[in-house]
């Protein structure tokens, strides 16, 4: 199993356990699809019914996805956002499943703050709330 397989398992199938027949949307910009595609491959192999939505990078973090994309986050089971830009928690008045916070730049995925891939290598740094 390669290192990217590795982290995508690990997030899809440990970090979020995604089950048969969980809505799972994965939602990406451009310059994220590729590692999207890949979640959404891999949460559609644990058995979920996984969309990808692609919309334009945001100009800035915290800025509202367009309305459709914020129902969709409203009437999925999970969802994973691996965007150029952040915009978790603000999707106005929609009640959005928060189950996971990704944040991809530069080859390297974070998961809620935690780093699993680093320059297309493997890692898991340790969670920082565990004592």
């Amino acid at each position: 199993m390669s290192d990217l397989s590795r982290a995508l398992s690990t997030v899809i199938r440990n970090c979020l356990a995604i089950r048969d027949g969980e809505e799972v949307l994965v939602v990406v910009d451009p310059a994220t699809r590729p590692i999207g595609e890949a979640l959404r491959d891999e949460a559609a192999a644990a058995g979920a019914d996984a969309v990808l939505a692609v919309m334009d990078e945001r100009a800035t973090d915290r800025t509202e996805p367009p309305r459709s994309i914020a129902a969709a986050l409203g009437a999925c089971d999970v969802h994973v956002a691996p965007t150029s830009r952040s915009f978790s928690g603000i999707v106005g008045a929609v009640s959005v499943p928060i189950h996971l916070d990704v944040v991809v730049a530069d080859a390297s995925l974070e998961v809620d703050g935690r780093r699993v891939l680093d320059a297309g290598r493997w890692v898991l740094e340790p969670d920082p709330k565990a004592t």
